[in-house]
């Protein structure tokens, strides 16, 4: 049985409904190209019990430093506006250990096949930043767009067969995951 870490990057970001594991996918870089030849790999390989989990924007304790919730994070605490590159992109953010919990559940299940693993919720940058600012206690600072863009971009996927397949869901809201970030940054800035 193999289970495959594979991205919602194939989706792309221009639907703005909950993107399902029937959408069509696209290939257009190098990362999802990759992505999706390894996908056809797991899926295809004869004596292979395939599963593909297509993951969501995972968060949480020793996330790489660029992303937009590292880049957010390293401005608090702090004094002035919070510097985003753009705030209108909607994105579903998934904390790593309930992401962890959904692969588990994949391995020790029997379904194969694609499923989507992501909170299901949408939260565009400048919520995602003001959260962020109102769980550190300093929600009086603004959110500046340093490039915002007239263009549509949302990316949220549609967990349900996930949820039914392997009896699994998220258990860690958006907020709960960065008030336990924000704590892990703030005794990190003291050190």
């Amino acid at each position: 049985r193999v289970v495959y870490a594979s991205s919602a990057a194939l989706y792309g970001d221009d639907a703005v409904r909950p993107r399902r594991t029937d959408d069509p996918v696209r290939a257009t870089d190098t990362y999802t190209r990759l992505k999706l030849a390894s996908e056809q790999l797991v899926l295809s390989t004869p004596g292979v019990e395939g599963v593909v989990a297509r993951l969501t924007n995972l968060y949480g304790a020793g996330m790489s430093t660029h992303n937009v919730l590292s880049r957010i994070l390293g401005q608090i605490p702090g004094h002035g506006p919070i510097q985003v590159l753009d705030d209108s992109p909607v994105r579903d953010f998934l904390e790593v250990g309930d992401a962890a919990c959904a692969l588990q559940a994949m391995v020790q299940g029997r379904a194969c096949g694609v499923f989507n693993v992501g909170s299901g919720v949408g939260t565009s940058i400048r919520e995602l930043a003001d959260l962020a600012l109102s769980v550190a206690g300093q929600a009086d600072r603004r959110i500046e767009a340093m490039q915002p863009s007239s263009r549509t971009s949302t990316l949220v996927l549609d967990s349900s067969l996930t949820r039914q397949t392997f009896h699994w869901q998220p258990e860690i809201s958006l907020r709960q995951g960065l008030h336990r970030l924000i704590g892990l940054t703030t005794v990190q800035h003291h050190d």
